[in-house]
C-alpha cells in the first residue's frame, strides 16, 4: 500500500514537471563552434549540428515548437542550401 501511495503521488507531480520542461528557454544566440565541422547550442537538451560538404546533420530539436523554430533557423543558416538531416536521440512525452 505504501508503494502505491508513493506511485500515485509521483503521478500527480508529473504534469507540473512535464509542463516545466516541455518548452525550456533556449538561447537565441548563434550556435557555438566547437570543432571544424561541429556546432552546439547548449540548452536542455543540447542541440548539435554537424556540417559536411553535402549536408548538415541536426542532432535534437529542443523541446517545444518555439525551440524547434530556433533550431530550424540555425540549421538553415549553417546549411546554406545543403540538405538537412535530423536525428533525435530520445523522446519526451
Amino acid at each position: 500500500m505504501k508503494i502505491l501511495s508513493i506511485l500515485l503521488g509521483a503521478l500527480l507531480l508529473l504534469p507540473a514537471n512535464a509542463a516545466r520542461i516541455t518548452d525550456p528557454h533556449m538561447p537565441e544566440t548563434t550556435p557555438e563552434r566547437i570543432s571544424e565541422h561541429v556546432y552546439v547550442i547548449q540548452s536542455y537538451p543540447n542541440v548539435g549540428f554537424v556540417v559536411g560538404n553535402n549536408a548538415v546533420l541536426v542532432v535534437e530539436t529542443g523541446l517545444g515548437p518555439r525551440n524547434g523554430a530556433i533550431v530550424a533557423r540555425h540549421a538553415a543558416q549553417l546549411a546554406k542550401g545543403k540538405k538537412l538531416y535530423l536525428v533525435t536521440t530520445h523522446f519526451h512525452p
